[in-house]
C-alpha cells in the first residue's frame, strides 16, 4: 500500500520534481484553456460552463495551496531568512500581514478538519466556505468541540449554498451551543455598523458596513424593491446595470420612510437649493 508522503510504503518523500511536473502540467492546460478563449475558439453559449469547470479548477488549487501552506507550518521548516509562516507568506507571496495571517489560520484549520479539506479538494468548496466555518466554529472551546458532530453536514450545505446563507445557519447553529458568545458577538457585530455618505466632487459617496443579519434584511428589502420596479420599467431600463437600480432602490426605500415624516421632519429633510438672482435671468 502507499505510506503517508503518498508513495511506496517503504519510500521517502520523493522530491520536489514529480510536483514540479505535476504543476507545470496544470499550467500547460490552463495556458491553453486561455488561449482558446483569447482566441474566441469557445462557443459562446459553451463560455458559462467553461466558467464553471475553471471556477471548480480554481477550488481545487487552493486547497492544493493550503495544504503546502499547512505542512509549511506544521513542519516547521522555513527557506532561510523569515522567522515565522507569516513572514515567509508575506515575503514570497507579497501579501499583507493580514492575508498572510488569515492564510495561515486558514491552512492551519483545514489540516484539523479532513472533511471539509475534501470538499475544497473535490472543488465543491470555496475558500470564502471554509473562512465562514473556520470563524464561527473557532470562537471558543464549546464550538470546536460540537462541531467535529456537525462538520459533514455543514459541509453538504456549504456545496449547496453560497457563504452569506452558510453564515446565516452557522450563527443560527452557534446560539443553540453557546448563546452567551453568540450574543456578544453579535452585540460587537452591532457595534462595528457604519454608514459614511460624503460630497464628492459632482455626486455623492456611499460606503459602510452591516452586521450579516442586517445586511441580508437591508439586500433583501433593496432585492424586492428592485423586482417591482423591473416588472414595470420601460425597455431602457432593463438594460441598466444591477448597480444603479439598486441605487434606485434605496433612494425608494429612503422616500418611502420620508412620506411618513411629519411635516416639520420632511421640511428638516428636503433638500434646498439656493441660486443666486443673476442665475435666473440668464
Amino acid at each position: 500500500g502507499e505510506g503517508p508522503d503518498g508513495g511506496g510504503g517503504g519510500a521517502g518523500p520523493s522530491g520536489v520534481g514529480p510536483v514540479v511536473d505535476a504543476l507545470a502540467a496544470i499550467d500547460e492546460h490552463i495556458s491553453a484553456v486561455l488561449g482558446l478563449l483569447d482566441r474566441q475558439q469557445v462557443a459562446l453559449a459553451d463560455v458559462p460552463e467553461v466558467a464553471v469547470r475553471l471556477h471548480t479548477v480554481q477550488n481545487r488549487v487552493q486547497a492544493g495551496h493550503l495544504a503546502a501552506v499547512g505542512q509549511v507550518s506544521a513542519g516547521g521548516v522555513l527557506p532561510p531568512g523569515p522567522l515565522t509562516v507569516t513572514g515567509w507568506l508575506r515575503a514570497s507571496h507579497r501579501l499583507t500581514p493580514r492575508a498572510a495571517g488569515l492564510l495561515t489560520h486558514t491552512a492551519t484549520w483545514l489540516a484539523e478538519h479532513p472533511l471539509t479539506f475534501e470538499a475544497l479538494a473535490a472543488g465543491a468548496l470555496t475558500v470564502a466556505h471554509v473562512t465562514v466555518m473556520r470563524k464561527v466554529s473557532q470562537a471558543n472551546q464549546a464550538r470546536r468541540e460540537a462541531f467535529a458532530a456537525v462538520e459533514a453536514t455543514f459541509v453538504e450545505l456549504a456545496a449547496q449554498a453560497d457563504p452569506m446563507l452558510l453564515r446565516q445557519v452557522l450563527d443560527a447553529w452557534a446560539v443553540n451551543v453557546d448563546p452567551d458568545t453568540a450574543d456578544e458577538d453579535a452585540d460587537a457585530a452591532h457595534a462595528k455598523r457604519r454608514l459614511y455618505l460624503s460630497p464628492v466632487a459632482d455626486g455623492w459617496e456611499l460606503d459602510g458596513w452591516l452586521p450579516n443579519l442586517a445586511g441580508a434584511e437591508l439586500a433583501g428589502i433593496l432585492n424586492e424593491l428592485m423586482a417591482q420596479a423591473l416588472r414595470d420599467a420601460p425597455a431602457d431600463q432593463l438594460r441598466e446595470a444591477a448597480s444603479a437600480r439598486r441605487a434606485d432602490a434605496l433612494m425608494d426605500a429612503a422616500r418611502a420612510a420620508a412620506a411618513g415624516m411629519s411635516d416639520a421632519a420632511a421640511g428638516r429633510a428636503a433638500v434646498v437649493v439656493t441660486l443666486p438672482v443673476t442665475a435666473l435671468h440668464t
